[in-house]
């Protein structure tokens, strides 16, 4: 499974699944794995540790309407985290207690696979849309 839009399609599938080996077994040792706020990981571990703090938090989460572009050792994944709230979210500023609120984010993560592996993935999303959906930061004053 050497071709990037495979190997990320195989980690959507192996998320989804819940299975936290058969993903992390797509990790290069070397694999840098960022998202906002200061997440930083480093290879299958790292992985392990970012899909335990989401599974933690969100243990009914999954990803959907899930696209999947690539091109040579570059993949991008677009795809809505849809989720409850119902336990302790660690961050690396901050712990939020279970707020019991729906979240539903848009989010994308540019991936570089080399040699069947995942050596680079760079999360994105928007924090102040999470923080406004768990009831934690004021929603913006509807236009008049």
């Amino acid at each position: 499974m050497g071709d990037a839009r495979a190997v990320v399609e195989e980690k959507v599938r192996l998320r989804n699944a819940d299975d936290r080996e058969g993903s992390a077994a797509l990790f290069d040792e070397r694999c840098e794995l960022e998202g906002p706020g200061g997440l930083k990981f480093t290879g299958p571990d790292g992985w392990r540790e970012m899909f335990d703090l989401w599974r933690a938090a969100f243990p009914d989460n999954a990803l959907r309407n899930v696209v999947i572009r690539g091109a040579g050792d570059l993949c991008v994944e677009e795809a809505r985290f849809v989720a409850t709230h119902t336990g302790t979210l660690h961050t690396p500023t901050r712990v939020i207690p279970p707020t019991g609120s729906e979240v539903d984010l848009r989010y994308s993560i540019v991936h570089t696979v080399e040699n069947g592996r995942i050596t680079s993935f760079h999360l994105y999303f928007d924090q102040a849309e999470m923080l406004m959906q768990l009831g934690l930061m004021p929603l913006p004053a509807a236009a008049s």
